[in-house]
């Protein structure tokens, strides 16, 4: 059981003009805070996020980078590493140990003449989950504004969510 909601941004790789970009979104519905016994006070999402049948595991090789363009949507969650992502007019989101882990890549070769292009600079691996949107669909939004979120709207302490409410 949850109760509550929450606003919870997304940094966004979407196409304006066939040109890849970024974007931070709300996700409708959002996140809630569980209540449920031994996960109480722990974020949840709400939001049904695809097919886990067509999930990719993907391993990014220290000090290597590569232009991407997806088949299809997916949500982009890095479970260990370093990852920049970069789009050709220069907006960088920044994927750490110690930011927010997910992305939305929306830009796919249907829509983008250009893609976006990743990194991994460290030492270390960096390992992704990669997991298509159910049917394709693009989840209920509202854009909050253009470039990657910033890690100051993402804050998700006791004292962020109090915040919110």
């Amino acid at each position: 059981m949850c109760s509550g909601s929450h606003r919870r941004e997304l940094s966004v790789l979407t196409t304006r003009d066939t040109i890849s970009s970024f974007e931070c979104w709300s996700l409708t519905p959002s996140n809630a805070l569980s209540t449920a016994p031994g996960l109480s006070g722990a974020m949840s999402l709400t939001h049904e996020m695809g097919h886990f049948a067509n999930v990719t595991y993907q391993v990014g090789y220290p000090r290597s980078g590569a232009d991407h363009q997806t088949h299809v949507p997916h949500f982009s969650m890095y479970l260990s590493g370093h990852a920049e992502i970069i789009v050709p007019n220069g907006d960088k989101a920044i994927i750490n140990s110690g930011g927010n882990r997910v992305i939305l890549v929306l830009d796919t070769m249907e829509t983008s003449s250009t893609g976006h292009f990743v990194e991994y600079p460290s030492h270390e691996e960096t390992v992704c989950m990669n997991i298509p949107t159910k049917d394709g669909q693009i989840p209920e939004h509202r854009v909050l504004y253009d470039g990657p979120c910033t890690m100051d709207t993402v804050d998700f302490t006791r004292r962020g969510l109090a915040e919110l409410d």
